[in-house]
């Protein structure tokens, strides 16, 4: 077979142009603009993610620069994003308008159907319980928008990546009351970016044992990467230097995923089954989700610089106790989550918001190690958005934690608030936020400004036009 670029992306399930090497091209494409979001399920109270300076008033807009903060400076719970402090914009009290208006609106019903939708949502007739589906939006999330307006044919839309959610009850909604599947484990997520690739092949379960059928079948399996070395070895003879050295770099990144997914990396922390591909993480308490989160940010890193999506979502339900640090024989949403004032309580949720900021930046690193082209990383061309399906107090929806990190168009390195929001939130603001006296603007503006990064003449996102007072129509200011 004629050794060519095509022949190789094909064997390594990334046939249609996805591996750009500028040397074997005419001209240089673009580099293409991508977004991930990361959603995590519950909250922190407010003083563990708030950051205040001297001198700037709490009934005002307000901004100051996170670039020239020292790592204490930074709150508790946004202290492990510190090292990315010129590429994060994080916003202080935008609201999700769209759920407060809405019969009963509390965080884990109407969170879920409106964070990233801003419409209406159908109830059934029924509240919902936490993992039901019982209520349903009415419109299509944001991202799913964006995935429409930028995607490339032949390749995936997006990528939907989650753990432990319950009925697939997340926040992406494709279109009315159609919410999308979620792929929990990287092993699924690897099949699914590659699935022309040879799937990491099985190794005996610890309790060893003479091997099975399917043991000597996969043992009989070539990996992808053996399989095309001496294409490898060929094609970088006929690229320059520094394509030689993107080349590689995926060719690392791939043996990697290779060998983590299959147990036979450094720790062998897992063992594939070829019946039933479905990672199996080793005992231990925390281990497997600090596991998984890893997994999902290589796959959705390597995704993105290989071009096979450009849209990606990571959804995370409630940690254990163990994921976190918590007390021991405690229940993470009826124990800590409802903390009301008690001290201990907010500080384990403080706790519990900083392992989510902890994980966010390991992805964020593994995004920013891979280089462009042009030099700059593939974090830089990213939008990456963290957001909860609930906010501060306890479920409220009032005060919302968001966090923008990366590149694609937004002015970067500032902590920005919109003034005339309760400056305090608390159990005096009511149960569910509802009857806050002052909320800060509706985080559907931000939406708007997402979906136009990306190219979407819009005005609106989602079918709510205003809410307390708010109006939910146009972008987001003090963005740019």
């Amino acid at each position: 077979m004629n050794m060519t670029r095509r022949n190789v992306l094909h064997a390594l399930g990334l046939a249609g142009g996805s591996l750009y090497l500028p040397s074997l091209t005419q001209a240089a494409p673009m580099i293409p603009k991508r977004l991930l979001m990361f959603l995590t399920w519950h909250s922190s109270p407010y003083q563990n993610w708030k950051m205040r300076r001297p001198g700037l008033s709490e009934n005002a807009d307000h901004e100051f620069d996170l670039k020239a903060l020292a790592q204490a400076d930074f709150s508790m719970a946004y202290q492990p994003l510190w090292e990315f402090r010129s590429k994060l914009l994080i916003l202080d009290a935008l609201s999700n308008a769209a759920n407060l208006i809405q019969d009963n609106p509390q965080g884990h019903n109407g969170g879920p159907a409106t964070l990233l939708t801003s419409s209406t949502y159908d109830r059934n007739g029924a509240k919902m319980v936490v993992g039901g589906t019982t209520i349903k939006s009415t419109g299509p999330s944001v991202d799913q928008m964006i995935a429409q307006r930028i995607g490339v044919a032949g390749r995936l839309r997006s990528i939907e990546m989650g753990s432990n959610l319950i009925d697939n009850y997340g926040c992406i909604w494709q279109a009315a009351g159609q919410s999308l599947p979620i792929l929990r484990t990287p092993a699924q997520v690897w099949s699914r970016l590659f699935p022309n690739g040879t799937t990491p092949g099985p190794t005996p379960p610890p309790t060893g044992g003479p091997p099975t059928r399917d043991d000597k079948i996969a043992a009989g399996r070539a990996s992808v990467l053996d399989f095309t070395q001496a294409r490898y070895a060929k094609m970088a003879t006929k690229v320059s230097a520094s394509d030689k050295q993107r080349l590689d770099s995926h060719r690392q990144m791939l043996r990697d995923l290779e060998l983590r997914l299959s147990g036979a990396g450094a720790g062998g922390s897992a063992y594939y089954s070829a019946s039933c591909p479905t990672m199996v993480a080793s005992p231990g308490a925390g281990t497997a989700l600090r596991d998984k989160i890893d997994g999902f940010g290589k796959l959705v890193s390597l995704a993105f610089a290989c071009d096979v999506t450009r849209v990606a979502s990571i959804q995370l339900d409630k940690m254990a106790i163990g994921d976190f640090g918590g007390p021991a024989g405690m229940d993470v949403h009826q124990d800590m989550a409802h903390h009301g004032t008690d001290a201990q309580k907010i500080m384990m949720m403080g706790k519990y918001y900083q392992t989510h900021a902890a994980q966010l930046a390991g992805i964020l690193r593994q995004l920013d190690a891979i280089r462009e082209p042009d030099g700059t990383t593939v974090l830089d061309n990213t939008i990456v958005v963290w957001a909860n399906e609930c906010g501060s107090w306890e479920h409220q929806t009032a005060h919302l934690p968001i966090v923008v990190a990366g590149g694609g168009g937004f002015k970067m390195g500032r902590y920005v608030r919109w003034g005339g929001a309760d400056p305090n939130v608390g159990v005096g603001g009511g149960g569910n936020g509802e009857r806050y006296q002052r909320i800060g603007p509706p985080h559907s503006r931000l939406l708007v400004s997402l979906a136009r990064q990306f190219g979407l003449d819009i005005n609106q996102v989602g079918n709510i036009t205003s809410a307390k007072g708010q109006t939910c129509v146009g972008p987001l200011d003090r963005l740019t």
